[in-house]
């Protein structure tokens, strides 16, 4: 479970350090949205990164299935969560 823990901290700290680099040529930044649109689109990028590095730890046995299928089960429902909130209505009145 520490290994899965080193993870999590180790995906959140590359996001921390490049995510200036990814968002000054996003779409987003382009675009006038929201800080809260802004704030779902960073998890979104930020939770499909850390779906990629786990299944590229799975792919190298890193982990086992159970807890590769617990974890992808858990950022799976929370970015589901994030792309239901992004697609909602948004605008302010």
């Amino acid at each position: 479970m520490s290994m899965i823990s080193a993870l999590l901290l180790s995906a959140a700290a590359a996001w921390y350090v490049f995510r200036p680099l990814i968002i000054e040529n996003s779409p987003a930044a382009v675009q006038n949205v929201s800080g809260r649109e802004l704030k779902l689109l960073d998890a979104k990028q930020r939770l499909v990164q850390m779906l990629r590095d786990l299944e590229l730890d799975r792919s190298t046995d890193k982990m086992s299935e159970q807890e590769y299928d617990t974890l992808k089960r858990t950022l799976s429902l929370e970015l589901a969560s994030i792309l239901k909130e992004l697609d909602g209505p948004t605008k302010d009145a």
